[in-house]
Parts: C-alpha cells; sequence; structure tokens
C-alpha cells in the first residue's frame, strides 16, 4: 500500500518520473498503481487544513494536477474519468481558497472560479451567446467534462453568491465576481435573491464599498435579463435624492444606457413592438406636431416601448443649486446623446421648452436644448438636415424662440435688480459682478451668455430663417444697454451683437453666418448706435454691418 502523503507539494515530485514512461511499463501494473495513487493524492488534496492552505497558491494547484493528470494518463485510459476527477477537485480547492480568512487567498479563489468559468464556457460548442463573453487568446483549452450545467448546479449548491455577497463580503472579492453573476445569468438561473444581495452588501457601508458594487452592477448589466434589470431599478429608485452624489449620478446614467440597450433587444421588448428608426422617426414627428399641446398638458406623451430608468431622476437632479446640478446636467447630456436614446431626446427638449416657460432653470435648460437638438435629427453642428431643419422651424412656430429668450432674460434681470438693490442696502456690493451667482449656482456671465447663445443657436441653425426682428433687438438693446446699469451686461451684448460668426460647410469650406438680416442691420445702425448716449462710437468696430 501507498502510505499517505504528507506534503501535497511533493505529489509533483513524486510523479513527474514518471511522464513519458508509458511505452516501457507494464500496462496493467500502471493502471493499478495509477487508480491507487490517484485516490490517495486526489483525497489528500482535498483535505488539506487551513494551515497548508496558507502555503500554497493556486498556481501550484494548477501545475501540480496538470503533472499529476500526465502521470494519471501512464495507466488510465479515460481521459474523461481522469479530467472529471482532476477538475472536481480544482473546483474544490477553488471553494476552498475562496472561504479562507486569509484575503490573498480569497482573491486566489474568485479569481480561479473566474478561470473555471473561462474553461467550461470554451467547452460548450453549441453555447455561442455565452461564450463570446469570455473568449480571449490567453483562456485556457476547452473541458472535456465539465460543462455549464454542473457548473452552474454546483454554483447554486455551493450558494456561492450567497457567499461572496453575504455578512463577510469584501468588495474586492464582489468587484471580481461579475464572471459568477454573468454565468449565472446566462444559464438562466440568477435569481432576484441574488440581486437582493448584491444590492444589499453596499447598503450603509463605505464610499469604496458602494462604488465597487456600482461598477459591479454596470459591468454586468448588459448581460442581464430585462427583468433582472427592471428589478435592479426599483433599488435604485429607492435611493432617496438627498443621498445622491457624483458616482450615484454617473452609476445611474451607465446603468439606464445599459438597462435601454438591452431593453432595446430583449425578447419580452419585441413582443411590445420596440421601435425600428423609421418608427421612431415618426414618434418624433408626432411630438414636433403636437409639441405645444403636450408642454402644455393638453395630450400625453406617447408611450415608448422602452422604459426610460434613471432618466427622470437625472432630470431631477437639474433642480439642485449646486456642484450635484451640474454633475446631473452633464450627465443627462452624455446619455441623450447616445444612439440607443434617440426616443427619449424629443421628450426631454419639450421637458426643457416647459421650464423656460415656466422659468425654471433656464441655464440647463438651454445647455440641453442647444446640445441636443442638432443630435435629434442626426444633423452635424449648425449644418442641419432638411428634416432637422423643417422640424426646428415648426418648433419655434410653436414656442417663438426669441421672444421666449427674451422673456428669460427680463426675469432674470428683475431678479439680479432685486437682489443688487437688497446688497446695496446691505452695504455688501459684489466686488466681481460678472462671478457673482444670482440665481441658483450659476454665474451671472454664464447666464447671460448662455441665453445670447440660445438666440444665436436658433438664427445659425435654420440658416437665418429663424430672425430676431426688430422689435426684440430694441427690447435686448433696453435690457442689456438702456436698463441694466451694470457695465458687464452692456459690454457682454456689444461684442455678441458685434461678433463674425462662421461654420465649417460641407467640403472644407468656411462659412460666414450672420444672426441680423440686412434690414436689421441697418436698424441698428440708423436707429439705435447712431441715436444711442450709451455708447461710445469710437469702441463699436463695424464687423456686423459689413
Amino acid at each position: 500500500m501507498v502510505e499517505p502523503l504528507k506534503e501535497p507539494k511533493i505529489i509533483q515530485t513524486m510523479t513527474s518520473p514518471f511522464n513519458g514512461c508509458s511505452c516501457v511499463i507494464n500496462k496493467e501494473y500502471a493502471k493499478e498503481m495509477c487508480t491507487e495513487i490517484q485516490d490517495i493524492v486526489l483525497e489528500r488534496l482535498e483535505n488539506m487544513d487551513d494551515d497548508e492552505m496558507k502555503d500554497i497558491d493556486r498556481t501550484t494547484i494548477s501545475n501540480m494536477l496538470t503533472e499529476f493528470k500526465g502521470f494519471l494518463c501512464i495507466g488510465i485510459d479515460d481521459e474523461d474519468s481522469v479530467d472529471q476527477k482532476l477538475e472536481s477537485v480544482k473546483l474544490s480547492m477553488a471553494l476552498r481558497f475562496l472561504k479562507s480568512s486569509n484575503m490573498k487567498k480569497r482573491l486566489n479563489g474568485i479569481n480561479q472560479i473566474k478561470s473555471i468559468i473561462e474553461f467550461t464556457e470554451r467547452s460548450s460548442s453549441s453555447s455561442d451567446h455565452m461564450r463570446r463573453h469570455w473568449q480571449d487568446d490567453d483562456s485556457p483549452r476547452v473541458s472535456r467534462w465539465l460543462k455549464p450545467e454542473y457548473l452552474c448546479n454546483w454554483l447554486l449548491e455551493n450558494q456561492l453568491l450567497e457567499y461572496i455577497l453575504g455578512e463577510n463580503s469584501h468588495v474586492e472579492v464582489v468587484k471580481r465576481s461579475t464572471s459568477v453573476l454573468k454565468f449565472l445569468s446566462n444559464c438562466k438561473a440568477l435569481t432576484k435573491d441574488h440581486l437582493d444581495l448584491l444590492w444589499k452588501c453596499q447598503e450603509d457601508k463605505h464610499e469604496a464599498t458602494v462604488l465597487g458594487v456600482y461598477e459591479t452592477i454596470n459591468e454586468v448589466a448588459l448581460d442581464l435579463e430585462k427583468d433582472a434589470l427592471d428589478y435592479i431599478f426599483t433599488k435604485i429608485e429607492s435611493i432617496p435624492l438627498k443621498k445622491y452624489n457624483e458616482q450615484t449620478v454617473n452609476f445611474v446614467k451607465e446603468f439606464t444606457s445599459n438597462a435601454c440597450r438591452v431593453s432595446r433587444s430583449s425578447p419580452a421588448a419585441n413582443l411590445v413592438e420596440v421601435s425600428s428608426d423609421d418608427e421612431e422617426d415618426k414618434d418624433i414627428e408626432f411630438f414636433v406636431e403636437n409639441a405645444k399641446q403636450i408642454v402644455s398638458g393638453e395630450i400625453e406623451e406617447p408611450k415608448k416601448s422602452v422604459p426610460e430608468y434613471g432618466l427622470p431622476i437625472i432630470f431631477k437632479l437639474l433642480e439642485q443649486s449646486n456642484d450635484l446640478g451640474s454633475t446631473a446636467l452633464k450627465a443627462l447630456i452624455e446619455i441623450l446623446r447616445y444612439k440607443h436614446l434617440d426616443m427619449f431626446k424629443i421628450s426631454y427638449i419639450l421637458k426643457s421648452i416647459k421650464n423656460l416657460q415656466d422659468g425654471k432653470y433656464v441655464h440647463q435648460s438651454l445647455t440641453i436644448i442647444t446640445s441636443i437638438l442638432p443630435k435629434c435629427f442626426n444633423s452635424k453642428d449648425y449644418e442641419s438636415s432638411s428634416q432637422s431643419h423643417v422640424a426646428i422651424m415648426k418648433l419655434n412656430e410653436h414656442f417663438d424662440f426669441i421672444k421666449l429668450t427674451i422673456k428669460n432674460i427680463e426675469r432674470y434681470n428683475e431678479v439680479v435688480q432685486s437682489k443688487m438693490v437688497g446688497l446695496v442696502n446691505k452695504g455688501t456690493i459684489p466686488e466681481n459682478i460678472p462671478k457673482t451667482c444670482f440665481e441658483g449656482n450659476i454665474l451671472h456671465s454664464d447666464h447671460l451668455e448662455k441665453l445670447l447663445e440660445f438666440i444665436e443657436f436658433s438664427s445659425i441653425y435654420t440658416g437665418g430663417e429663424i430672425t430676431i426682428g426688430q422689435e426684440n433687438i430694441e427690447k435686448l438693446w433696453n435690457l442689456f444697454v438702456n436698463t441694466s446699469g451694470i457695465e458687464f451686461d452692456k459690454n457682454l451684448f456689444l461684442k455678441w451683437m458685434n461678433k463674425e460668426r462662421f461654420t465649417k460647410g460641407n467640403i472644407q469650406t468656411i462659412n460666414q453666418r450672420r444672426i441680423f438680416t440686412s434690414d436689421e442691420r441697418e436698424y441698428i445702425f440708423n436707429n439705435i448706435l447712431c441715436q444711442s448716449d450709451q455708447v461710445d462710437k469710437k469702441e463699436i468696430t463695424y464687423n456686423c454691418f459689413k
């Protein structure tokens, strides 16, 4: 009888000399010897105590089993049987490592399980969908015995996710569990209980843990079923807005993008007829034609085939008059630029127009409109396609962008004047008015520049078909020059009025763009500049009159 082995590492030393001896060793003796040693060695490995586990790593185990397989093949012809036993040992050892109290061992364990998943997926030639997620030049060869069905059951029976995501969870192990989550999802074995555990392991934890779980969710999102994503979103909805920070906003942004992408292609979504590009164009056309009634609430928006997920949350966060509001604005614009969210673009443009009508979150709303409107109809910058040109003109018929902007300038001037009076009475006049925030956290200079930019945008985007008009020019002059009382406002408007503007043409050409018609330029010169005592004529150049 062969005595039990005391040192696991000696296995490799004892068996390696036999490799390559199959042609000279007696077959019957080799079979008897290999079978007996196989049972002893595998039992010894599976029963290593914690102290022995500290002194060995997964690479040593892997190399040991590879060498041992070469030895066993000398006397055992059934390779499938050998594979079955060795791969079972690998699973057991990986689980032992994962449950070790030593952090390095735990990471070794989860990394070994990840390798086993790769190993298993490559073995399943019929599982193209699942296999493609792990194809890699460095991935191991395919498994002869270990198949996805067995591995899935093993993961469930050993409650692997329950352990990884349970009370003793560690963010570094959780972040490395993405392969397990994807694998179980692709096997239709990821449950709501698993998702509950994933979400719970970041609740009331340190920021690094919360961020790690958020990253994990977004990394696996494209491999989850729509129902799973919908369930995770119910967790997101439970986060109070007052607990949001930059990391939360970016998490919701990425999750929304991923969830919408999955929803568009899911079988469940196809049952309710996910919109094709042509149908989405018709939806946009409906929004444009009925924009006024939609904004006023007379008719409801058409129901979309894909959930909005976190878009309403991010839009709501625009109300925050702090850095979080700025983060939300940046996130909303970024996500609405994605092609697979085209069906939401016009909706949020109309929501922003509603804000302008109500005089709410004006700077943010103008930023959304000028950033998203050119992308809504697949046009580039200010060079609009015929489709977008007609749509913008139609929207302007509904809302009169120039008058709407002037209305907001008037309202904002009233806010500034009121606050300036209050500051003067207190004897605390701001030293730098352009860098003062009179409304929310938007600088005075930024707010006025954005309002004037929108007038410019409306005119140039439509090739000058949206005109400012003499009456509106007179109002702007009065607001910025005659009644403002702030030198910065007057100078800003004069520079804006006199600025030369150019846009790129189709074939590497530069086109000059004017925001004033020839009649308007003549009116400005004769009826405003020449008649005004508020402006030093010598300071006015003649660019806008060329």
